[in-house]
């Protein structure tokens, strides 16, 4: 006969069992616990360090932000030529200097008018990507005056100022760091009165030789933008800018140009409108 085991002694055996195989379960729970927050936690510090890494980006000093931009695409003009191009890069720069001077406007302070203050913009434009593009700058949040938007580089006229040119270029480099050697003036256009804040800005135009360096202001400057003009003109095209807080306003890549900029782009591709018009035909076409 084999041993004999009374009642009680398989129950308490039964119970301690199951006690082992809770105490097994539950231990498997917390590993299986324990693995997911360490992944949970592995996944919020590599968040953590790419939202600081980008804020460190921003605070570096002037000098690291500095970068040059050179054109690396093929020379177009046989394509121009040619009217394969989309509109408006089919333009020249000589195009677009003689759609700027249709009017001979003049290029000194006689646009002053006393009762509001003179300032001066600066629409560079350079080929990008083999597309007619110009810089626009985002401003910063910090700034007490228009903080956030995006405009053209420019400012108020200074008394050494001689022509609103000076002013333009002058702002031009303290704003980008852009030096006055390597823009080469098209034009002007007539100037625009804003209606809230008394200003009267003239707006220059000027071709950017490539390459060029950039070096932002971080105090004025939040971000450079090199916006193309074709999408610009597009939306011209399809009934485009609509209005936004009673004025034009164009949207670029999630963000919204408007006011005096939106403006002034938005006369000067009409112009260009009128120039494209002209140089489809051999008799108008300019030479690059």
């Amino acid at each position: 006969m084999g041993p004999v085991t009374d009642g009680k002694g398989l129950c308490a055996a039964t119970l301690a069992d199951g006690h082992i195989t809770r105490l097994f379960h539950r231990k498997q729970l917390c590993l299986a616990t324990n693995r997911s927050l360490l992944s949970i936690t592995q996944r919020v510090l590599q968040a953590v360090a790419t939202v600081a890494n980008s804020i460190l980006a921003r605070l570096q000093p002037d000098h690291d932000r500095m970068h040059v931009v050179h054109d690396t695409t093929p020379d177009h003009s046989a394509t121009l030529r040619a009217g394969t191009m989309p509109l408006p890069d089919r333009l020249s720069s000589r195009d677009i200097a003689t759609a700027l001077q249709q009017n001979h406007p003049p290029m000194d302070w006689s646009w002053e008018d006393p009762q509001r203050t003179t300032a001066a913009v600066l629409v560079t434009l350079t080929r990008h990507q083999g597309a007619w593009s110009t810089l626009l700058i985002q401003r910063p949040n910090t700034l007490t005056h228009h903080p956030g938007q995006i405009g053209l580089p420019g400012g108020k006229k200074e008394p050494a100022d001689s022509t609103p040119l000076a002013t333009a270029l002058r702002e031009c480099h303290e704003e980008l760091g852009l030096s006055a050697d390597i823009l080469h003036p098209l034009g002007a256009m007539q100037p625009y009165d804003t209606r809230t804040s008394g200003f009267r800005v003239i707006p220059l135009f000027a071709r950017l030789q490539q390459p060029f360096t950039l070096n932002p202001c971080a105090r004025e400057v939040d971000e450079v933008l090199t916006v193309p003009l074709r999408p610009l003109w597009l939306q011209q095209q399809q009934g485009l800018p609509t209005h936004f807080q009673g004025g034009y306003h164009y949207l670029w890549q999630g963000r919204i140009i408007w006011g005096v900029t939106a403006v002034i782009l938005y006369r000067f591709l009409e112009r260009l409108q009128e120039q494209t018009s002209c140089a489809s035909s051999s008799s108008c076409l300019a030479q690059s």
